[in-house]
């Protein structure tokens, strides 16, 4: 469920932030259930970080549709 809606917040766990602050921050952010933006540079990442984004933007089964098949119209 959603508790409100507002602004994207901008979500950054890259280092120098421990991880402890780091994973408080996420699962903070992950609660509300808002829009929110990742502004590391994720190449940078180290894997431990790299997981909690993982778990706080979850992959989702999504197809693109066929904007030129007559039902779509």
């Amino acid at each position: 469920n959603i508790a409100w809606y507002s602004d994207p917040d901008v979500l950054l766990i890259r280092p120098p932030m421990t991880d402890g602050l780091a994973r408080s921050w996420a699962t903070m952010l992950a609660l509300t259930g808002q829009s929110l933006m990742a502004n590391d540079r994720l190449p940078d990442l180290p894997p431990s970080r790299v997981a909690l984004l993982k778990r706080v933007f979850p992959a989702t089964d999504v197809r693109a549709l066929d904007l030129y098949r007559p039902e779509n119209t």
